[in-house]
């Protein structure tokens, strides 16, 4: 009955004269000190004195939840809990992110972008999934997301493509969290192509990402032009989509989906986009694509 407290009672107390905690009180159910204080030293005593004395109108211990108000588990609150001090309640980069009118996948690659967790030559050889963790533009062994997308060699060349000259000081100097907060939250036309750049930005991102990955999986990439083109038709399909439609994003997938279904392979192809034809509506898309030969076709969906 004792446990831990049996190494605090006086030297010439016998323990068996404590069996049970009512041994302890008296008649008004209160603690008893004077047959504690010839029982126990004096920090055992303080000690069960902060303790509540039993109760005859408790009841029984049952399991308690407090982390939300129903008072019972569930996932949610844990999650919450375990995970709310690694959030940063200041940072509205978040909310710029997934607001953004592109496409959910789109917005979940900037995000895993804005968190570091892209899947780069250093993460896949840290996983064991590859043999080197070196850029395959640069050859150096670089660890940061942001090279991949912003400081490498060919992500550079992109940027200053469509980037104006006055933007480069400060687009290559920041660390990944600030440029792309600074880049999302800017609401600006392009001058040369009247889209938004926070459309161009997160067009632009995608289709190097791409290219990176079709060079380090299958050995072939596309120049810069082709990128830089790409970026655009897709940047002018997403502004085309948010006038239209709010669901006019999620045909993209779906469209995708039917190209594997009837046959056409997407992995055959070095690029594809949707084009809206037509006045006021999404209902009619034409699928162009390049296939690896390098001819261009279309498809009316």
């Amino acid at each position: 009955m004792l446990g831990p407290i049996r190494s605090h009672l006086l030297h010439d107390v016998d323990a068996s004269r404590v069996q049970h905690v009512s041994n302890l009180l008296d008649i008004h159910g209160r603690w008893d000190i004077e047959k504690l204080s010839s029982l126990f030293n004096t920090f055992a005593i303080h000690h069960l004195l902060s303790i509540c004395c039993p109760d005859p109108s408790d009841f029984p211990d049952k399991p308690f939840w407090c982390m939300n108000d129903k008072n019972t588990f569930d996932v949610k609150s844990a999650y919450t809990s375990l995970a709310s001090g690694n959030w940063d309640s200041v940072s509205q980069c978040w909310k710029q992110i997934w607001s953004l009118r592109v496409p959910q996948r789109l917005r979940f690659f900037l995000w895993l972008s804005h968190k570091g967790k892209l899947m780069t030559n250093m993460e896949r050889y840290r996983r064991s999934l590859c043999h080197h963790s070196y850029c395959p533009y640069c050859h150096n062994v670089v660890k940061p997301v942001l090279h991949a997308l912003r400081d490498c060699r060919n992500a550079q060349e992109i940027w200053k493509c469509l980037l104006p000259l006055r933007l480069h000081d400060s687009f290559f100097s920041c660390d990944t969290q600030a440029w792309l907060q600074m880049i999302v939250a800017n609401h600006e036309l392009h001058p040369t192509w009247g889209l938004s750049w926070q459309l161009l930005f997160a067009s632009t991102l995608g289709q190097i990402w791409n290219n990176r990955n079709d060079l380090v999986f299958s050995e072939a990439h596309s120049n810069i032009d082709q990128i830089l083109q790409r970026s655009v038709i897709w940047a002018r399909y997403y502004f085309e989509c948010a006038t239209c439609s709010a669901n006019a994003f999620s045909r993209i997938d779906h469209i995708a989906m039917a190209m594997i279904r009837i046959g056409l392979g997407l992995l055959k192809y070095r690029w594809c986009c949707l084009v809206k034809y037509g006045t006021g509506s999404v209902d009619t898309i034409q699928l162009v694509y390049s296939t690896m030969g390098g001819s261009n076709a279309s498809l009316k969906i």
